[in-house]
């Protein structure tokens, strides 16, 4: 079994504190075990994803502005609520992910280290980890069940095929873009240069 160290993922991390990284070492540890986030690819494209996503693990919740794309988490109720809009409609992105009710859009914003957004994605987390994210979804911004949330979102999204592909199509696959790919790929070097390959 794989071993995220703290001195490993300050390395990875390096403006994460000790202290941090003592919390939050073994829960990676615990979490990439138990959702078969496994390979040395695998991890090390994880680790990248999440030290960008997380803002290395300061932000367990996404920062509120609303900025024009998070007003259109929220469903606007003088508008079509329906499947198959097209991309870019209104109403589409709140109604793919599942905020039906005024004020969905900013309860389940981003919340844990890879940022789990919408409704439909707070239940699916809770339905498998066992836990209600939905009356209360910032469990996910705790170290335990934010991590937990972020491997079992690697293993719902069987990024474990896209790992095989290539580091973008896992960048997409988690970001819905590129969004930060630059920065993603710095991590992604330093987490080659310090996991061991085996």
């Amino acid at each position: 079994m794989f071993v995220l160290t703290p001195e490993v993922l300050q390395k990875i991390m390096p403006r994460i504190s000790s202290s941090t990284a003592q919390v939050f070492a073994p829960e990676f540890t615990k979490g990439m075990s138990r959702w078969c986030v496994d390979t040395w690819d695998e991890i090390t494209m994880f680790l990248a994803n999440i030290a960008h996503e997380s803002g290395e693990l300061q932000f367990m919740e996404e920062i509120w502005g609303p900025t024009y794309q998070q007003l259109k988490y929220e469903r606007d109720f003088s508008k079509l609520w329906s499947p198959g809009l097209s991309t870019g409609a209104p109403n589409s992105l709140a109604y793919a992910l599942g905020n039906d009710e005024r004020g969905d859009g900013r309860k389940f914003s981003g919340h844990g280290p890879i940022q789990v957004t919408g409704k439909t994605n707070h239940v699916l987390m809770g339905f498998i980890l066992e836990q209600d994210f939905v009356t209360n979804p910032k469990l996910l911004t705790t170290p335990h069940w934010g991590v937990q949330a972020a491997c079992v979102f690697w293993w719902n999204n069987f990024l474990d095929n896209k790992v095989k592909t290539s580091f973008v199509n896992v960048v997409k696959a988690i970001n819905g873009g590129l969004t930060g790919l630059p920065e993603r790929q710095e991590y992604l070097k330093r987490a080659q240069l310090y996991v061991t390959k085996f």
